[in-house]
C-alpha cells in the first residue's frame, strides 16, 4: 500500500512538472511612463503586448529580432531589422539554426515574433530557453497587430 501511494504521488508530481508553461503576458497601460526595458530584470521568457513590445524594442536596440514566419510572408513585410529565422525543430537544434544564419550571435537578447495565427512562436521560444538562452521575448498578436497600428515595416526586394 505504501509503495502504491508513493508511486501515485510520484506520477502526480511528474504529470504536473511536464505540463507546458505559458509565459505570462506583460501588459502596460501607459508605456511612455515606464523606465527603459531592461531584460535582466525580467523572467527568462516573457510574452509582451504590442505596446510593451514597442517599448522593449526602443529600450533594446541591440536585441536580435527573429521572424519565424514563412519566407514569402517575411519578404512581404517584417519588423525593421528582423532576421528571417526558418526554424525546423525536426531537423535542427536551436544552436545549429543559429550557426546556419550568419550574423546571429550564439547568446543575446532575442525578440521573436510570427503571425497572429502562428502559435509556433511560443514553441520556438521554449526551445531557446531549453537550449540555455536567458532572455527570450515574444510579441503577442503577431505582425498583423503591428501593421494595423501603422508601425513601420520593411520588405525584401525579390529580383526576378
Amino acid at each position: 500500500m505504501k509503495n502504491c501511494c508513493r508511486t501515485l504521488l510520484l506520477l502526480s508530481l511528474f504529470a504536473v512538472a511536464c505540463q507546458p508553461t505559458v509565459p505570462k503576458a506583460i501588459e502596460a497601460a501607459d508605456v511612455e511612463d515606464l523606465p527603459p526595458f531592461d531584460p535582466a530584470t525580467q523572467q527568462a521568457l516573457a510574452l509582451l503586448s504590442l505596446e510593451h513590445s514597442i517599448h522593449f524594442l526602443e529600450s533594446n536596440p541591440k536585441a536580435i529580432l527573429l521572424d519565424i514566419r514563412g519566407r514569402e510572408e517575411y519578404d512581404k513585410a517584417h519588423l525593421p531589422g528582423a532576421v528571417y529565422f526558418p526554424y525546423d525543430f525536426k531537423k535542427l537544434s536551436i544552436e545549429e539554426a543559429l550557426e546556419s544564419n550568419p550574423g546571429l550571435g550564439k547568446r543575446g537578447v532575442y525578440f521573436i515574433y510570427g503571425s497572429k495565427e502562428n502559435f509556433y512562436v511560443i514553441d520556438v521560444a521554449h526551445r531557446f530557453i531549453g537550449s540555455g538562452h536567458q532572455y527570450i521575448f515574444v510579441m503577442s498578436g503577431g505582425i498583423e497587430d503591428w501593421i494595423a497600428k501603422g508601425l513601420p515595416v520593411e520588405t525584401t526586394a525579390i529580383l526576378e
